[in-house]
């Protein structure tokens, strides 16, 4: 649990599931009249899309948030009141309560049932890359060099002037 500034309170969060989907419940306490409260989390991959918060009454706010993969994410909350945006500081799941155990857990990685492409495509893709950038070099080259001996040619009149 953290305590954040002013109009800000405490703010929690705790893990739900861990696989296959990391599903966890996000928290925290507003003062004063409020019209809009969203939490803002931003991972590896960047920011992801604002999750607006549940009244829960008595000023606190909740959310649960669904992933794919358990992430040590930062969050910010940020309160829309009278037209006007207030954000809270930052800090992360890790500092709101969620065990970092969570994200480092074998279990926190999602299992599929897709591989995805062998390795061996890998090399044969580049394999193929090469080639093909070799053999349109090749072209080019020779290509080239007929243009250039056709222009140096010197045809020499036949003798038929009629």
């Amino acid at each position: 649990m953290v305590t954040l500034s002013p109009p800000f309170g405490e703010a929690e969060a705790r893990a739900l599931t861990i696989r296959p989907d990391f599903t966890f419940e996000v928290f925290v306490e507003v003062s004063g009249e409020s019209s809009t409260v969203l939490a803002r989390f931003v991972g590896v991959a960047g920011e992801l899309e604002p999750v607006l918060m549940a009244d829960l009454g008595d000023g606190r706010y909740g959310a649960v948030v669904e992933l794919t993969r358990a992430e040590n994410l930062t969050v910010g909350f940020e309160l829309i009141r009278d037209g006007q945006t207030i954000l809270s500081e930052l800090t992360t799941l890790e500092e709101l309560g969620i065990d970092p155990a969570v994200f480092t857990s074998p279990e926190a990685t999602p299992v599929t049932d897709d591989p995805g492409p062998s390795p061996v495509w890998l090399f044969v893709a580049v394999g193929a890359a090469i080639l093909a950038l070799v053999l349109l070099g090749i072209w080019a080259f020779w290509g080239r060099n007929d243009d250039d001996e056709a222009e140096n040619r010197v045809t020499e009149p036949s003798g038929d002037a009629t």
